[in-house]
């Protein structure tokens, strides 16, 4: 695992970058969120099942370039049970989205990631959730498309949850919240009270 960390003030985007996935057949990406100082998040099914195929996490990418990286292998990451969520938690790297985001239902939120037809470009919609989180879920009334898978569901700078799937005319995050980090990532981060937005 490799990190570089920069000690200059970063904007959103600098926490967000394209998760590459090397070795297959063809090119395969998502999308990865730094959402704690050293812990990257992504979607569990981004992940290969094969432990040694290798990945790397392009932060800041935007059309080939990017301001840090972090290379692993599939198994460095931790798989939540019953949660399509990943996180690698000891990257060295410094920043990232604030966790402090409780999704409502109405609420404007913001899906980030490199999804077709850019897929080296980051994009954004603007969107609201349409129910409070069910089973950990958060829907939205736009739909996200295929490579922003991992990305951030952002309010502001603050991260509500992880983009895992889409349907027609919505798409689905998972909840994130600084318990779920805690769990995954002991010692990383402390589980406070939810605040609210």
């Amino acid at each position: 695992m490799i990190g570089a960390g920069a000690a200059c003030a970063r904007d959103v985007a600098d926490d967000i970058g394209r998760l590459n996935i090397l070795g297959g057949p063809e090119e395969q990406h998502c999308t990865v969120s730094l959402v704690a100082p050293g812990v990257l998040v992504t979607a569990r099914h981004c992940l290969p099942l094969d432990p040694r195929r290798q990945l790397n996490a392009l932060l800041g990418y935007e059309r080939g370039a990017f301001r840090r990286l972090v290379r692993s292998v599939a198994g460095d990451w931790k798989r939540l049970p019953l949660r399509d969520l990943a996180f690698l938690c000891d990257t060295g790297l410094d920043g990232g989205l604030d966790l402090s985001g409780v999704p409502i239902e109405g609420m404007a939120v913001t899906p980030r990631g490199y999804g077709t037809p850019r897929p080296h470009e980051l994009s954004a919609r603007r969107c609201h959730v349409l129910t409070p989180p069910a089973v950990g879920l958060v829907y939205m009334d736009c739909t996200v498309s295929h490579g922003m898978s991992g990305g951030p569901l952002l309010a502001g700078r603050r991260i509500v949850g992880t983009i895992i799937a889409r349907g027609p005319d919505y798409g689905i995050a998972e909840r994130l919240d600084a318990e779920t980090l805690a769990a995954a990532c002991p010692g990383r981060i402390t589980a406070a009270a939810p605040s609210r937005p």
